[in-house]
């Protein structure tokens, strides 16, 4: 690339490239511009400057003392628009910085150009209301050239791109994990298997910078995490489900208290998520924590077909916050297809507002699968009266329960009346 600097300018500029995790090839465009603050005054009071665009940073420069006068990475940019002769360009981070730009025409069209390309690869499958709108005119618009995404829908350069912005070296370990799982068309990132994140790893990523990059990601559909996983890392996984549109299965297993809590907060916020399995399995919920779940399950808009609730310590209060949200949310609970509760003790008041739900859902109910395992449930025939009627059940676990003697006649009803129920399981049931 012909350059316009000087033997000891191309000096300072190398040097300032390699600061932000790049090199002399990742220079897109240089030249000077005109530099002033936006909105405009009455006189415009311009700034002669050298404009340096790499692929993840502008630098406008001093000409005179070639020092920094502005640094403004690309992933802050949020508007791009063209005002008479100037280039508007809006970045937003701790605060909104505003800054116009004087290029000549055709220079102004070649930079633009390139800053859209930039942009593109960092930020690629990122919804249109979070990226950077380009409000330009046809004339000001190249055409833009074809590109490769990188690994991961773009993951490897967002990643890349987020560490450069927070100051961050990126883990290699990490990019080519990234890269095996694509090669491999293995669309689940299981956190336990994942360098660095792994509690005990001698590798360390920051969770921070891999959460951002995670957030608007549209290459992985499940996401795996267990108490294997570093602790820290509860508020950046929470981070990825409030953004994350693309996700359709979240695992969490044997986790602490903390992490539902966080889970049924990034359910909140997130209520065009794609979560379509939900399993929080062996973790040790607090009423807090179900409260939050419960929110969440009020709110959801979407219908989630799979929710596992396995030996989550859940109690009676608990399980309560979670049938009332169920019943208040129905166009969401008749989408169930499969719903365990097993191995949380359940008493006689919860299991009758369970059973009371399943009444109410029968005949619109999706649901093929109820497991209610484990639950110190001594009276079943609720239960049996409860489910007999629903439409689509073909599959009910009550095993280890430690019921009644006198539960036959129920048990047999159930079997006889129910349409679809195939497997029935009731091993262990003191019977």
């Amino acid at each position: 690339m012909t350059t316009l600097f000087t033997p000891d300018q191309e000096k300072i500029v190398e040097q300032m490239i390699e600061s932000t995790q790049s090199t002399r090839d990742d220079i897109f465009y240089f030249d000077y511009a005109d530099l002033t603050a936006f909105p405009l005054k009455k006189k415009r009071k311009f700034r002669k400057r050298v404009l340096i665009l790499t692929n993840h940073v502008i630098f406008l420069l001093r000409p005179k003392k070639f020092s920094v006068s502005k640094e403004m990475h690309l992933l802050n940019l949020r508007k791009v628009m063209n005002v008479e002769d100037l280039i508007i360009l809006k970045f937003v981070d701790n605060k909104e910085n505003v800054y116009a730009l004087q290029l000549g025409p055709d220079k102004a069209k070649i930079f633009l150009k390139e800053l859209r390309e930039c942009y593109r690869k960092i930020t690629f499958g990122w919804p249109i209301d979070i990226a950077c709108k380009f409000d330009l005119p046809e004339e000001k618009l190249l055409e833009l050239d074809e590109f490769e995404v990188s690994a991961g829908n773009g993951f490897v350069d967002a990643y890349i791109a987020f560490s450069n912005l927070m100051k961050k070296e990126p883990v290699d370990e990490l990019i080519m994990f990234v890269q095996g799982l694509v090669d491999n068309n293995n669309r689940e990132l299981d956190l336990t298997t994942c360098p660095g994140i792994e509690s005990k790893s001698d590798i360390s990523i920051d969770l921070h910078v891999f959460s951002k990059a995670m957030c608007h990601n549209t290459y992985f559909l499940s996401l795996v995490t267990t108490k294997a996983v570093r602790r820290e890392a509860c508020e950046p996984i929470s981070m990825i489900l409030r953004h994350n549109i693309t996700l359709s299965k979240v695992v969490i297993r044997d986790t602490q208290t903390d992490w539902n809590a966080k889970l049924g907060e990034a359910l909140m916020e997130n209520p065009i998520s794609n979560i379509q399995v939900l399993a929080l399995t062996g973790c040790r919920m607090t009423t807090h924590s179900c409260v939050n779940i419960a929110l969440a399950l009020r709110k959801i808009d979407h219908q989630i077909p799979i929710i596992d609730l396995t030996n989550s310590g859940l109690n009676s209060r608990s399980l309560n916050a979670i049938i009332n949200a169920l019943s208040a949310n129905m166009g969401f609970t008749f989408g169930i297809r499969d719903f365990s509760v097993s191995g949380n003790k359940l008493d006689s008041r919860c299991v009758s507002a369970l059973c009371e739900l399943f009444k109410n859902i029968a005949i619109y109910s999706d649901m093929v699968r109820l497991s209610l395992a484990d639950c110190g449930i001594s009276d079943i025939s609720e239960i049996c009266q409860s489910v007999k009627n629903m439409k689509d059940l073909e599959y009910l676990d009550l095993t280890s329960n430690r019921v009644k003697k006198d539960m036959y006649e129920p048990i047999i009803a159930m079997i006889q009346e129910s349409a679809s129920l195939n497997v029935l399981k009731i091993a262990d049931c003191n019977l």
